[in-house]
């Protein structure tokens, strides 16, 4: 892909990480305004209803997702950053191959923490 492609996916990355971050904020931190809605959620940060959540194939795929687009937005910046301060195509190449790397490593480790979470949900 060419590098403006890439931006525009660094775009909507961050398009896609407001709208989840905000329902991320009115399920789980903003509770007093919800109620203000009348709608009930408890206390979100009691055992069951974390193992609950846990447990919702809905929250699971909801936090793949948002760990994705926020992995891919923070690393590009990161890449864009360190090209500008490396000079030279193989410089480029390294910073790019390492970003990639780090990037699916965290990926694969939040991926698998989720899942494990998911199958420890019906406890």
């Amino acid at each position: 892909m060419r590098e403006s492609q890439y931006w525009v996916l660094f775009i909507a990355a961050a398009v896609v990480m407001v709208v989840l971050l905000g329902v991320h904020m009115a399920m789980l931190h903003l509770e007093g305004i919800l109620a203000m809605l009348g709608v009930e959620i408890g206390d979100v940060l009691e055992y069951s209803s974390v193992m609950t959540r846990a447990g919702s194939a809905f929250w699971t795929f909801f936090y793949i997702a948002f760990l994705a687009v926020a992995l891919y937005h923070g690393l590009y910046g990161v890449r864009a950053i360190l090209l500008e301060v490396t000079n030279g195509e193989s410089a480029g190449r390294t910073v790019t191959g390492l970003v990639v790397v780090v990037g699916l490593a965290a990926f694969v480790y939040g991926t698998f923490i989720l899942l494990q979470s998911f199958k420890m949900g019906g406890i």
